[in-house]
């Protein structure tokens, strides 16, 4: 499974589990961990065209002082420069974690994923089914009720009790057995993972200004 989406499940109240992860064949066949990576990349080469963008625009910017006003507009152009770049590289950050948080939780709530996950859940009960099952599932998962069943009946837990939430978490409660799934919190993991292809946005947002403003004080002698 792709390292940017490591959903986290817990065995309450063991300590938690580790190896619990949607099947690589599952993954494969869904293609959206890499689809998330690939639409994040894209998304950082716009906004990488976004900064050059706007430093051709500052030098212009700067140019033009220097040419109508003089050399004192052109500094000041210049200084004013630098927080402008550090404001854009913090909001281009911005756009993309939110970016990165959307696509994961559309992900994540997606059927194919949520059924790949009570499937792992239930493989990990030890022992046979000693007492009735109760299973909570993402209320979007109410349009597959008859793949949910399919799964409980190869299991041995054809009766088990089906509640539906509004928070997206899934939780399977098996005797004293529970596991549980909160997708908020593989959202913060696999968003910080994504942000983690790009440490230095920042850097080349200010680089891409600095070479801009460099350029222009070579041009004017600003």
């Amino acid at each position: 499974m792709s390292n940017d989406i490591q959903p986290v499940l817990s065995n309450a109240p063991y300590a938690p589990r580790e190896g619990v992860f949607i099947p690589r064949k599952q993954v494969r066949k869904m293609r959206r961990a890499r689809d998330i990576v690939e639409e994040a990349q894209r998304r950082a080469r716009g906004i990488l065209k976004e900064a050059q963008r706007q430093a051709d625009d500052m030098r212009g910017q700067a140019r033009a002082a220097g040419h109508g006003e003089g050399a004192l507009a052109a500094a000041a152009q210049v200084l004013s420069h630098f927080d402008a770049s550090q404001t854009l590289a913090r909001r281009l950050r911005g756009e993309l974690e939110q970016h990165a948080r959307t696509l994961l939780a559309a992900a994540l709530d997606h059927p194919d994923t949520v059924l790949a996950l009570l499937d792992e859940c239930l493989q990990g009960l030890s022992g046979p089914p000693q007492q009735r099952m109760k299973v909570c599932l993402p209320a979007a998962m109410r349009g597959v009720r008859a793949r949910v069943q399919s799964l409980l009946d190869a299991a041995g837990h054809g009766a088990a009790d089906i509640e539906y939430r509004d928070d997206g978490r899934l939780a399977v409660l098996a005797g004293e057995q529970v596991f549980a799934f909160d997708p908020q919190v593989s959202i913060e993991a696999g968003s910080a993972r994504l942000l983690a292809r790009f440490p230095d946005l920042e850097e080349t947002v200010r680089s891409l200004g600095e070479a801009a403003m460099q350029n222009f004080s070579m041009k004017t002698g600003a």
